[in-house]
C-alpha cells in the first residue's frame, strides 16, 4: 500500500524514465540505416517497442487513475519480453556487421600498408638508378675535367685531353 505522495513520485519517475527513453529511441530513428541490416529486423524492433511504450503509457495512465487492475491488465511482461527479444537479435547482427566492418578495414589497411612499402621500394629505386646516372653522366666527367684543369694549373701539360 502506498500513501497518495509515494505513488504521485513514482508516477513523475515513471513519466521522466518514458521521456528519456522517448528522447533515446528518436536518437536511434534518426540515425542512418546500417548497411547490410535486414529492414523487417528494424521495423520489428520498432513496432515492439512501440507496442510496449504504448503499454508502459497505459500503465502509468491507470495507475494514475489509481486502476491497479486495470495496471496489471496491461501484460506489460510479456511486451517487454518481446521487445528484448527483437532488440537482442537487432544488436547480435549490428555485432556482425560491425565485426565483419573491422575486418574488411583491417585488410584493407593492409593493403594500403604494402602498397605505400611498395611505392617506397619503387621511388628509392628511382632514387638509386638516378644516383648513378647522374654519377654517369655529369660527376664523372666533371670529375676528369676538373683533373685535367688542376693538371694544366700545376703545369703539367703533358696529359692528353680526352673530347667527347
Amino acid at each position: 500500500q502506498m500513501n497518495g505522495g509515494q505513488l504521485d513520485e513514482l508516477i513523475n519517475k515513471a513519466n521522466t524514465q518514458l521521456a528519456e527513453a522517448d528522447r533515446h529511441f528518436k536518437i536511434y530513428y534518426h540515425l542512418p540505416t546500417t548497411s547490410g541490416l535486414d529492414e523487417t529486423m528494424g521495423d520489428t524492433l520498432e513496432a515492439d517497442y512501440a507496442n510496449y511504450e504504448n503499454g508502459l503509457k497505459a500503465m502509468v495512465k491507470s495507475l494514475q487513475a489509481r486502476d491497479l487492475e486495470g495496471m496489471f491488465k496491461q501484460n506489460i511482461e510479456q511486451k517487454q519480453v518481446a521487445m528484448q527479444e527483437s532488440y537482442n537479435k537487432w544488436r547480435a547482427r549490428q555485432t556482425e556487421l560491425s565485426d565483419q566492418g573491422m575486418e574488411q578495414n583491417q585488410k584493407a589497411f593492409k593493403q594500403m600498408m604494402w602498397l605505400l612499402a611498395a611505392i617506397g621500394v619503387a621511388v628509392l629505386a628511382v632514387i638509386i638508378t638516378c644516383w648513378f646516372g647522374l654519377r654517369q653522366v655529369l660527376i664523372q666527367p666533371l670529375q676528369q675535367l676538373l683533373a685535367q684543369i688542376r693538371a694544366i694549373a700545376s703545369g703539367d701539360l703533358t696529359q692528353p685531353i680526352v673530347v667527347e
